[in-house]
């Protein structure tokens, strides 16, 4: 969580673009776009995303900040996890909207994440979960969905390269040290954003993707 990573996101455009990363020994490498139309998304949109994924992540890598995304609950004799506890997810769930971050297409994808996995521990359609033990399901599994990684640091810079009034794709780059020591830019995850009440909010990120986060642990796409 205090690992020094530099990252970047690119705000992709429902059109193909073409992405360059580019880096010199003594600048920070930078995500750039060649021939994009940024002109469908306004300066004050692209103002208030950046503010919200900068703020978001500052949320995120706050570790005075308690927020449980796996509220599960064990059998009687306190063994395994059984399914999980929908009043501690409804706790939960109010924690994400007090953020203000999160648009209620993200909360309600996460909340059906819960309750597929719920469905499926019950039914003995995943292998048994035991308690202390990493879930046996890839949600949530020894990293955090919110970064898509097991650490995540300050953003270093945003570029922007399209999208509208409505939505905006994007992608998240981060920035890692080879064994050289130079820096390589690495594609983290997807983040998607839309207008909900007049203001921008995330409502996607691959840390939370449902397909892949009801899958078991282990499987090999």
């Amino acid at each position: 969580m205090k690992q020094l990573i530099f990252f970047s996101i690119v705000l992709l455009a429902m059109t193909s673009c073409n992405l360059k990363p580019q880096a010199s020994s003594n600048e920070k490498a930078e995500i750039v776009a060649d021939s994009c139309d940024s002109q469908l998304i306004s300066p004050a949109d692209k103002m208030e995303i950046e503010k919200l994924f900068r703020n978001m992540i500052e949320w995120d890598n706050n570790d005075t900040i308690r927020i449980d995304l796996l509220p599960a609950i064990a059998d009687e004799q306190d063994s395994i996890y059984i399914g999980f506890d929908f009043q501690k997810l409804e706790i939960t769930i109010q924690q994400l909207r007090n953020t203000g971050f999160f648009s209620e297409t993200f909360i309600d994808n996460y909340k059906r994440i819960i309750t597929e996995l719920d469905r499926k521990l019950r039914n003995k359609k995943l292998e048994n979960w035991p308690v202390g033990e990493l879930p046996t399901f890839k949600f949530a599994n020894d990293y955090d969905p919110f970064s898509n990684s097991q650490d995540i640091a300050p953003i270093d810079s945003i570029g922007f390269i399209s999208g509208n009034q409505k939505n905006v794709e994007a992608k998240w780059f981060t920035k890692w040290p080879n064994i050289n020591g130079d820096i390589e830019t690495y594609e983290n995850c997807d983040c998607h954003f839309e207008k909900e009440n007049g203001s921008w909010k995330i409502s996607y990120l691959s840390g939370f993707d449902y397909e892949n986060g009801i899958k078991k642990d282990g499987v090999v796409e």
